[in-house]
């Protein structure tokens, strides 16, 4: 076993010791940990913004996180399987990403369990329907929520201090289901000719901020 396989199992291990990744069903020991990324030990950061030095000294794809506008750390690629992508650090936070949204998290005050497509039928059923998505500590899970797409155009958005001309699409989203009456908006920059995603905004929890993600440096 490779010294980048070993590292990766220890944290992974370590998020499970500590019940963060839900008895970690979705890391099981036979899973094909696809392309490896080293796990570069880096905490998250007093500073508000991740520096361009910060981000320089760690040569492996990143991702700077900040929740409801706090401090900003880095998150290190750990695994890419078949474009789902799981980011982590040495503070055991993990997310989990598809596209450049997030799918699943572990290690937050309040986690998303999981994001998911609804099937054609279920999006035939119920127009507008989104995403289903889970949340384990309020006992939800397959809960409907409906969006409404609107392109806003390009914008010059700056990343560690390089200006990125990227298309602005906003997601006008809400969940009416009882109890829960959660009503938010995603922001997504992508690269107007591949999609790719360079910065967003997004909402994963009722009981928590937004989430900023920014792309520090993107998977070779």
């Amino acid at each position: 076993m490779t010294s980048s396989i070993r590292n990766i199992r220890h944290v992974v291990t370590s998020a499970c010791v500590a019940g963060l990744l839900s008895g970690c069903q979705m890391f099981p020991d036979d899973t094909d940990l696809g392309q490896i990324r080293k796990i570069v030990t880096i905490a998250f950061s007093p500073p508000p913004k991740v520096t361009l030095a910060q981000a320089a000294a760690i040569p492996y794809a990143s991702i700077g996180v900040q929740i409801d506008g706090g401090a900003q750390g880095i998150l290190i690629l750990a695994t890419d399987n078949g474009g789902e992508q799981l980011w982590t650090s040495s503070s055991r936070i993990a997310i989990i990403t598809r596209q450049g949204r997030i799918t699943k998290t572990a290690g937050l005050p309040y986690n998303l369990g999981a994001s998911y497509s609804p099937s054609g039928e279920e999006a035939q059923r119920q127009p507008g329907l989104a995403r289903l998505v889970d949340f384990p500590n309020l006992g939800l899970y397959g809960v409907s929520v409906f969006c409404e797409e609107q392109k806003i155009g390009v914008e010059t958005i700056t990343l560690l201090n390089t200006p990125i001309q990227a298309m602005r699409s906003e997601e006008h989203c809400h969940s009416d289901k009882v109890k829960l009456s959660w009503r938010f908006t995603n922001r997504f920059w992508r690269d107007p000719k591949s999609g790719f995603v360079w910065r967003s905004e997004q909402n994963i929890h009722p009981m928590l901020g937004t989430i900023t993600l920014e792309t520090l440096r993107p998977q070779e």
